[in-house]
């Protein structure tokens, strides 16, 4: 015969001397499997653990039974299977059973912790399985951090203001921006003044008593002619 590990035995034992409290419970699956019930039912062997508060750790072991044909069971195992995230669409694609449970261990779930004797010892059943994140407040996997209270800012006190302009300081190395120069004031453009017409020439009227000069020239010419030679004045032109 082989040995026995008592040590793991009464470990065991006095595991199942601890079961959690009544009500709802945060639980992390650690373990499930296939099996068969005496009836020839499929059913999924689990085991789970406390995973938050003074209970944490304290496991949990049951089986969720298949009862193909009963519609409420079918809809209770379905709806088992959808807390730990393996869905409908997941189911219909698995080709092994086998899949589907391996992917339920290390899921976290939302279930009610009900006691109940059984020779003489309180157990816990585990129901209405739902999906952790629907955890009403107080049930949380992890608390959250509370963030620290922040001291009340004073209100800043007012600043006498000086009568005195303050000139802007200019920080060093910064280039220094030019002074604005006063704007010049623009002046009317001066309107030129009107000037005087020009006087026109006036033409030279004969005065009375008074040979034109033209006149007087043609005359001259008339007279040299009529006094000198023709023939020879002729022979000149």
């Amino acid at each position: 015969m082989e040995p026995i590990d008592w040590g793991a035995i009464h470990q065991r034992a006095e595991q199942a001397g601890r079961v959690p409290s009544e009500g709802e419970h945060i639980l992390t699956c650690t373990r499930a499997d296939w099996d068969w019930t005496q009836t020839g039912k499929r059913m999924i062997r689990y085991t789970y653990a406390v995973a938050q508060g003074p209970e944490q750790g304290v496991e949990v072991q049951g089986q969720q039974v298949l009862t193909e044909d009963k519609n409420s069971a079918v809809r209770i195992f379905c709806r088992y299977m959808d807390a730990h995230g393996v869905t409908e669409d997941v189911r219909m694609q698995a080709t092994d059973p086998n899949q589907l449970t391996a992917m339920m261990v290390g899921q976290s779930v939302l279930a009610t912790v009900k006691h109940r004797l059984w020779q003489g010892e309180v157990q816990a059943d585990l129901e209405n399985f739902r999906p952790a994140s629907l955890a009403p407040q107080g049930v949380a996997m992890q608390a959250a951090p509370q963030a620290a209270p922040v001291a009340p800012q004073q209100a800043p006190q007012p600043q006498a203001v000086s009568q005195q302009p303050m000139e802007p300081q200019v920080p060093q190395g910064a280039p220094v921006a030019p002074q604005a120069q006063p704007m010049a004031i623009p002046q009317p453009a001066p309107q030129p003044q009107a000037q005087a017409p020009a006087p026109q020439p006036v033409p030279n009227e004969p005065v009375q008593g008074q040979v034109p000069p033209e006149v007087a020239q043609a005359q001259q010419q008339t007279s040299e002619f009529l006094a000198g030679d023709p023939a020879q004045m002729f022979q000149q032109n």
